[in-house]
């Protein structure tokens, strides 16, 4: 995933991109999303975004806010403002873009990489994303049920990172043979921020893009 002007995402299976029929897979900016169902997932994943949550946490006019770099360094202490506004603007795009990985892991049970410009403020982000993977959906007889199936780790983090490669498998015998296998009873998956900026994230796609093709 990226996080910048806009919203954007791709699937990789096997090594290889995931085109779709129309060459329109993945197109997650268009995707819906729980917290505000009135708007598609780029107007809360994006920099206008964070700059619109921040106008409306601080209460100033969106023309007078800064730019997210500002937004997040005046959450830090660093610049003057309203700190608190700022992170809650951060942890807000972090809820929607926590909805849309929660969604998208019921899919393709793997690894979300995010990348981006606005990635670089992932430590007031990634609060946002963790809060939507503990929700509980409410069942028609009462009860409640897990929103995943998956634990889901913060692979930046080295604690989360030290659970998740925690090997949990147990040893089963497959029924009417004589073969073993293992198996995770406890599903893992994880999100990681990328440790590469946009530029060199582009020049690593076209190289290995042209490697596969010559």
């Amino acid at each position: 995933m990226t996080l910048g002007t806009g919203f954007g995402g791709g699937i990789v299976s096997n090594k290889k991109l995931l085109i779709g029929d129309c060459i329109c897979a993945a197109e997650v900016w268009t995707m819906s999303n729980r917290m505000d169902t009135e708007i598609n997932n780029e107007e809360g994943i994006s920099i206008r975004a964070v700059k619109r949550f921040y106008s409306e946490f601080a209460k100033i006019s969106f023309n007078d806010v800064p730019e997210p770099k500002q937004i997040y360094e005046i959450a830090k202490g660093k610049l003057a403002g309203d700190s608190i506004a700022a992170e809650k603007a951060f942890k807000t795009m972090g809820n929607f873009l926590g909805d849309t990985i929660a969604n998208l892991i019921t899919i393709t049970d793997g690894i979300i990489v995010i990348g981006g410009g606005i990635s670089g403020a992932k430590d007031i982000i990634a609060p946002g994303i963790m809060e939507q993977f503990s929700h509980r959906f409410k069942t028609h007889a009462g009860g409640n049920i897990p929103r995943l199936t998956h634990q889901v780790y913060y692979l930046n983090d080295e604690l989360q990172m030290a659970e998740f490669l925690k090997n949990e498998s147990v040893e089963i015998l497959v029924p009417g043979s004589d073969q073993k296998l293992y198996f995770n009873p406890k599903p893992k998956t994880g999100f990681v921020f990328s440790k590469y900026n946009t530029s060199d994230m582009i020049n690593l796609g076209a190289y290995h893009f042209a490697v596969k093709n010559l």
